[in-house]
């Protein structure tokens, strides 16, 4: 989609998808804009309470979105990661103090082309590149690398993607899967495309 009346805009995806039941999904925030390491649980929300002092404990927050998610779909459990936010630094602190296993890692995708979901994916995956299983998938939308543009305050039209295809693709890391449709991730992880379960 683009913002502001300079680009004529791109319709939303209409048709529908079979969304497979899960049994159960875990999902960990990661990054998000606000953190507080002195928060109880509350509820099905758990905290990240940590050892140590509340300085060596405390998770990093940014203007970004960054999540871990968990599912069980027919008894088989699965792991993704959606969204990346902005600040790499940041981002691979919580992934430590969050204990984030990258070695079950399965997929990642992201949700839209802004900045603020995507920057940090790039030296993530440089740094993670020992322990993410090659070729696993990466989703996007289909357009996504022609990105979102706007007009700033001083007149001039910005790009508000920070990815390039042509750096993820040459990590040799991820299989890229641009998307026109909803896809459910885990379901094409369980089944793919044929439909018969692979394992997964």
């Amino acid at each position: 989609m683009f913002i502001g009346d300079i680009f004529p805009s791109r319709g939303y995806a209409q048709s529908t998808a079979a969304i497979p039941e899960s049994e159960k999904i875990i999902i960990t925030v990661i990054i998000d804009n606000l953190a507080d390491a002195t928060r109880p649980h509350y509820k099905i929300a758990r905290r990240h309470l940590g050892t140590g002092s509340f300085l060596e404990r405390a998770l990093h927050a940014e203007h970004g979105l960054s999540y871990h998610v968990e599912t069980t779909v027919n008894g088989q459990p699965h792991q993704f990661l959606f969204d990346f936010a902005t600040d790499f630094q940041g981002v691979k602190r919580n992934i430590e103090l969050l204990k984030i296993d990258f070695k079950k890692i399965e997929a990642l995708a992201l949700s839209h082309d802004h900045f603020d979901h995507q920057a940090a994916l790039v030296d993530l995956l440089k740094a993670k590149q020992n322990e993410i299983p090659k070729g696993i998938p990466f989703y996007v939308g289909e357009q996504f690398f022609v990105g979102t543009y706007v007009k700033t305050p001083d007149g001039n039209v910005a790009s508000l993607l920070a990815l390039k295809k042509e750096d993820i693709e040459s990590l040799g890391l991820l299989k890229i899967v641009e998307t026109r449709v909803p896809t459910p991730i885990v379901l094409e992880l369980f089944y793919g495309k044929s439909g018969k379960s692979n394992g997964v």
